[in-house]
């Protein structure tokens, strides 16, 4: 894959609203999109994420995965909760957790073709840029191909840590 260099979009902005709503008293999260385009096959690499994030320290591994993977990681993420006491949990409330979920599949879908065709997962190693966190952390590489324009992908990624 050859990652169209002055294609790269960093849209994380997008995710501010709801990033800040994961938040709590102790801790930080972090979500972070960018945009791409690409020419050649749809083999994602390494290399390929270590160019869309060249500033970071990004060790690891790529791996296929799937939508149901991703959303379920998503899901966890934004099903913890910080109570005024300053402790965590996973919230009870549904509605809480599926508002989240939605708000984060909504603000993607609005710019990115949803599911996508290939789906990649980043592993981290211990110490890479991307986690692993103390509390949730997912880097998701999307791949789509539009009839009408070249190749197109994303990288999502999220992390909560105190």
């Amino acid at each position: 894959m050859k990652i169209v260099t002055n294609s790269i979009e960093n849209l994380s902005e997008e995710f501010e609203h709801l990033q800040k709503s994961l938040e709590g008293a102790n801790y930080c999260v972090s979500l972070e999109w960018k945009k791409f385009k690409f020419d050649n096959d749809f083999y994602f690499d390494l290399e390929c994420l270590k160019k869309l994030f060249p500033n970071e320290d990004v060790r690891g591994k790529i791996v296929l995965s799937n939508f149901d993977a991703a959303k379920k990681d998503v899901k966890n993420a934004m099903s913890h909760f910080s109570y005024e006491s300053g402790m965590v949990a996973i919230t009870s409330d549904e509605n809480i957790t599926t508002s989240r979920e939605s708000c984060f599949w909504n603000i993607l879908s609005h710019i990115f073709s949803l599911p996508p065709k290939i789906i990649y997962k980043h592993e981290p190693d211990f110490d890479s840029y991307f986690g692993p966190y103390i509390m949730w952390d997912f880097c998701y590489i999307f791949l789509n191909e539009k009839k009408t324009t070249s190749k197109e992908g994303v990288v999502i990624s999220g992390a909560a840590w105190d």
